[in-house]
């Protein structure tokens, strides 16, 4: 016992000298306070409600938002997609927070609830109303969680390799200390695919706080941030959404991808032979083929039950953002409301909605949805046939 609390008193210790080290390190190679510059003549800065923003804005006619993965910005989407989909559409991609030169002022909630609101933020600041949503890796899953909450703003999704799996090359980094270490000795967390692809990336990491947004976002992804993904989400989903998946995908295995599809109710998976983990750079024609295909064979449904009147406990962690949303008045999201009664609006009696997990309750949306009368709430495994056969039921049921 007395060996056993040694032993891990000392890798503690030596975590967070790690921790001390690494940081340090990180430091000394984000010289940068902020991005005084756009990156080219293609993209600008945007003021928005939760902050300064990246964007690249190309061409005229129905809006595709793109959304980049871990690490990147929208220097992918300049290698040349966005020249390819802006014949004939208008074509807005946007850095994270966190990401690109984007503002890097949101302190521990990097992460797709974070960049949810961001993609909301940058639609309204450009006067968009809605748009088809493409995103890549963690993009998609921002995607899938912007057309859950916000299907007003989404006609179809597109997910480019995305699965719920671990991503290799984040375990080194989820570890606090080792993590640290890791990211102070890499100059550019990602592929690089052309010198000017290189460029662009290389100035992002040279921003202040990149690397500890990065780290904070992997943390998250595979807890507080990746619970609500497993669980849920992808439910809620009521748009088209088109699955592209490269066959050497080494990030993502194609089967995490296929499990996904049970869980969409309209959905269509095309995999593109040859291509890695970065489709949208190894094979832009086909992917953009595929998109305009989709576009073409689906219509925008009408829209669904607006999954932010809807409990997330996960959601009640970020705090800040529902003073933020009550000091001006906002709706919020669900969690922000928390479980009260709303008020009236528009003509809806006032409601209470109740925490998704509370055992015995049924999803109002169920009816709707045409799923059979004692099917449990597919978004929650803590239902009435308890968590396995709920999960069970949700893995294998036709959507």
């Amino acid at each position: 016992m007395r060996g056993t609390v040694v032993a891990a008193g000392v890798t503690l210790a030596v975590l967070a000298t790690c921790f001390v080290v690494g940081s340090v390190m990180s430091m000394r190679r984000e010289p940068v306070a902020r991005a005084t510059a756009p990156s080219d003549p293609e993209t600008r800065f945007l003021v928005t409600r939760s902050g300064r923003v990246h964007i690249l804005d190309l061409g005229e006619g129905p809006v595709v938002l793109l959304m980049h993965g871990t690490g990147r910005s929208v220097a992918d989407w300049q290698e040349g997609l966005a020249d390819r989909l802006s014949v004939g559409h208008r074509v807005v991609g946007f850095d994270f927070y966190g990401h690109g030169l984007s503002d890097r002022a949101h302190g521990l909630r990097y992460g797709p609830a974070l960049w949810v609101r961001q993609a909301v933020d940058v639609l309204d600041a450009l006067g968009i109303e809605r748009a088809t949503v493409v995103g890549h890796s963690v993009g998609a899953s921002v995607t899938a969680m912007l057309t859950a909450d916000h299907p007003a703003r989404v006609d179809r999704a597109v997910f480019i390799g995305h699965g719920i799996a671990m991503d290799p090359m984040q375990w080194v980094p989820f570890v606090p200390g080792l993590g640290e270490i890791r990211m102070g000795q890499t100059e550019i967390f990602s592929d690089v695919f052309s010198e000017a692809h290189a460029r662009r990336l290389a100035a992002a990491y040279e921003i202040r706080g990149t690397r500890a947004a990065l780290l904070t976002y992997i943390r998250r992804q595979y807890t507080i941030d990746g619970i609500r993904l497993v669980l849920g989400t992808y439910e809620d989903i009521t748009k088209p959404v088109l699955q592209v998946h490269g066959t050497r995908d080494a990030s993502i295995p194609i089967d995490a991808a296929r499990r996904l599809t049970p869980r969409l109710s309209d959905a269509r998976f095309v995999m593109v032979e040859g291509a890695s983990h970065d489709v949208h750079i190894d094979a832009p024609d086909e992917l953009v083929a595929a998109i305009e295909a989709f576009g073409r064979e689906t219509r925008s449904r009408p829209e669904g039950p607006d999954s932010r009147w809807r409990v997330d406990a996960l959601s009640l962690l970020d705090a800040r953002f529902a003073r933020e949303d009550l000091r001006r008045g906002e709706r919020g999201s669900s969690a922000q409301r928390s479980a009260v009664s709303t008020r009236k609006r528009g003509g809806r009696e006032p409601r209470t909605w109740y925490p998704a997990w509370i055992p015995g309750r049924r999803d109002p949306v169920h009816a709707a949805r045409g799923w059979p009368a004692g099917a449990p709430d597919r978004r929650s495994p803590a239902c009435s046939r308890g968590a396995a056969g709920s999960l069970a039921w949700r893995l294998s049921a036709p959507a």
